[in-house]
C-alpha cells in the first residue's frame, strides 16, 4: 500500500470510527424520549410506540442506497444522508403532528441505514487484511455512542405526570430541543467535515487507483465465486434471522422482565438492561484483539454456543435475580461479536460490494421489522414468548449458517 493511500485510510478510518461514536447517540436518542413525546403530541404511547416501525422502514430504504454507487459518488451520497437525518433529529420535539413525526422519523431512518451499510463496507475496503479486528472496532464505538445516548437523554425527560405536579407541553419541548439540537448540530457538522475531506483528500476506491498503488492483492484477478448467489442468499437469510432475535431482545427483554415471576420493577429491568448493554460494548473491544487471531468462522461458532448456554440459562433460572445478572452478562458478551464477525465471514468468502452489501443490510433489517408484529401483542400477557422466539429464530439461522459454510466447503472457488 503506497504511503499517500495508507495516510488517507487512516483518516477516514478515524472519520469513520468518530462518527459511528455519533451514530450511536443518534440512533438511540429517541427511544428514551417516548413517554414525553407522548404528552407532547398528546397520543397514547401505543400509537407513539409505531415509530420504530417507520424508523425501521426507512431504515430499509436508506440501506439500499449502495445500489446507487455504481453512478454517483458514495462519499457525496453520504454527505447528504448524514446532513438529512441531522436535520429530521433536530426538530423532534416540534414536528406538531404524530404523522409529521413519522414521515421525519422516515427520513432519518433512510439516511441513518444508509449510513450503516455503506461505512461497514468502506472500512473493509480500506483494510482487507484487518477487516475482523475494525468491524468489532467499528461496532465498539457505536456500542459507546448507544450507551452515551441513554445517559445524556436521560437528563431531559420529565416521565409520566405525577398527580401533584402538572408538566406543561413547552417544558418538555424546551427541555428535548436541547439534546437533539446537539445531536442534530454535531451530525451536520460531521456531514461537512466529509463534504470537506472529500473536496481536500478525495477516497478512491482500491480498483480506482493506478496498479502501481493497489495492493497485491488486486494485481491479478480474482477467483469466481462459485454459487455466489445463492450462497449471498443464505448469508442474508442467516444475518436476517439473528439480527431480529438479537434486536427483538433487546428490545423488548424490559417488557418481559417487568410481566414474567418473579416480576421486576422498572428500575430493576432497566438495570438488567444496562448489564446487558455493557457486557454487549466490552466484549466488542475484547473480541477485537480476538479477531487478530483467530477467523470469524471460529468467533462466530463459539458465540453461537455462548448465546444458547445464555438463553437456557436465563430460562432454567430467572427465579434468581443474581442469576438474571450474570446470565444476562453473558448473554451480552454472547451478541456482542456476532454482527461484525458476519459481516466479516461475507466479506472473507463471498467479497461484498456496494450492491451485494445493500442487499445484506436490508434483508437484516427487514427480520427486525416483523418482530413487533410477532411478538407485541403478546408479550404482557405471555412475557416467556420472547425467549421462545429467540430459541426458534437463533436455531433457524444456525440452520442456515450450516448449510452456507457446507456449500463454501464443498463448492470452492474457481480459479
Amino acid at each position: 500500500m503506497a504511503k499517500s493511500t495508507r495516510i488517507t485510510n487512516i483518516i477516514y478510518t478515524v472519520f469513520i470510527l468518530i462518527n459511528e461514536f455519533f451514530f450511536g447517540i443518534t440512533l438511540n436518542s429517541i427511544w428514551p424520549t417516548l413517554v414525553d413525546l407522548s404528552y407532547i403530541y398528546n397520543v397514547p404511547s401505543k400509537s407513539l410506540n409505531f415509530i420504530a416501525s417507520f424508523s425501521a422502514l426507512g431504515y430499509l430504504i436508506g440501506a439500499l442506497s449502495g445500489i446507487a454507487y455504481k453512478w454517483l459518488n458514495r462519499q457525496l451520497i453520504l454527505v447528504i444522508m448524514i446532513a438529512m437525518a441531522a436535520i429530521m433529529i433536530l426538530f423532534v420535539p416540534y414536528y406538531g403532528t404524530l404523522s409529521n413525526l413519522f414521515i421525519a422519523t422516515t427520513f432519518a431512518g433512510i439516511g441513518l441505514g444508509s449510513w450503516d451499510s455503506s461505512n461497514t463496507l468502506w472500512l473493509m475496503e480500506m483494510w482487507p487484511k484487518h477487516q475482523a479486528s475494525m468491524m468489532q472496532a467499528q461496532q465498539f464505538t457505536f456500542g459507546l455512542g448507544s450507551i452515551t445516548s441513554a445517559g445524556v437523554m436521560s437528563k431531559f425527560v420529565q416521565g409520566i405526570n405525577k398527580n401533584e405536579t402538572e408538566v406543561t407541553v413547552k417544558s418538555r419541548q424546551d427541555l428535548l430541543i436541547i439534546p437533539f439540537s446537539v445531536i442534530g448540530s454535531i451530525q451536520v457538522a460531521t456531514s461537512i467535515i466529509l463534504l470537506i475531506l472529500f473536496i481536500v483528500r478525495r477516497y478512491r476506491k482500491p480498483m480506482d487507483v493506478k496498479l502501481s498503488e493497489q495492493k497485491e492483492d488486486f494485481k491479478e484477478p480474482l477467483p469466481k465465486i462459485r454459487f455466489h448467489k445463492t450462497k449471498l442468499v443464505l448469508m442474508a437469510l442467516t444475518l436476517s434471522f439473528y439480527t431480529a432475535a438479537e434486536q427483538g431482545y433487546f428490545f423488548f427483554s424490559d417488557t418481559m422482565f417487568q410481566y414474567w415471576k418473579p416480576v421486576m420493577t422498572s428500575s430493576k429491568s432497566a438495570t438488567v438492561l444496562a448489564t446487558l448493554a455493557a457486557a454487549y460494548t466490552t466484549g466488542r473491544l475484547v473480541t477485537a484483539f480476538i479477531s487478530i487471531r483467530l477467523k470469524p468462522d471460529i468467533i462466530i461458532v463459539y458465540h453461537y454456543i455462548i448465546i444458547i448456554i445464555s438463553l437456557t440459562w436465563l430460562n432454567l433460572t430467572h427465579n434468581s435475580e443474581l442469576s438474571n445478572y450474570l446470565a444476562t452478562a453473558f448473554l451480552g458478551y454472547g451478541y456482542s461479536a456476532m454482527w461484525p464477525a458476519l459481516i466479516s465471514f461475507a466479506e472473507n468468502h463471498l467479497r461484498l460490494t456496494d450492491r451485494s452489501s445493500s442487499f445484506i443490510f436490508f434483508c437484516a433489517g427487514l427480520g427486525a421489522v416483523l418482530t413487533p408484529l410477532l411478538i407485541g401483542s403478546k408479550l404482557n400477557s405471555e412475557p416467556l414468548i420472547l425467549m421462545k422466539f429467540c430459541a426458534i429464530y437463533f436455531a433457524i439461522s444456525i440452520i442456515f449458517f450450516i448449510i452456507l459454510n457446507l456449500m463454501i466447503r464443498c463448492c470452492p472457488k474457481k480459479t
